[in-house]
């Protein structure tokens, strides 16, 4: 099943299937002294983890980093979870991040972060979630 098969048909005739990139930036934050508030807008709380791109190709799920490095083996369970969608391609971005009771907490998914053994990395103990906030 292809992502664009989902779109209305107006915006599926528009739409034309494309080679997947390598790599995609992902968006990051912008430093500013302004303070912006709007009540049309839904503000996001900041996750304390690892950004990861993943990129998911027929046969095959990359997770990156925002400095392009391969984490799939440091979090095996969401290479997994995104292998087995439908989708048979797509590129998302999101969060890696792990719980110290009910706040995500860096220092405890840094047992994972450089961790380079799939197994070794699921006998840590350390649960990790991926919340995805871009679709590309």
């Amino acid at each position: 099943m292809s992502l664009l098969d989902a779109l209305p048909d107006d915006q599926r005739k528009r739409a034309h299937p494309a080679a997947q990139p390598q790599w995609f930036p992902p968006m990051l934050a912008t430093l500013t002294d302004r303070r912006f508030s709007d009540p049309d807008w839904i503000f996001e709380r900041k996750f304390d983890g690892e950004r990861c791109l993943a990129f998911r190709r027929v046969g095959e799920t990359r997770l990156l980093s925002r400095n392009r490095l391969r984490v799939d083996d440091h979090y095996p369970e969401v290479a997994e979870a995104l292998t087995n969608q439908d989708a048979t391609g797509f590129i998302v971005d999101g969060e890696v991040v792990a719980f110290e009771g009910g706040r995500t907490s860096f220092a405890r998914l840094q047992r994972r972060m450089h961790v380079g053994d799939p197994d070794a990395a699921r006998r840590t103990g350390v649960a990790v979630y991926c919340y995805l906030f871009d679709l590309l």
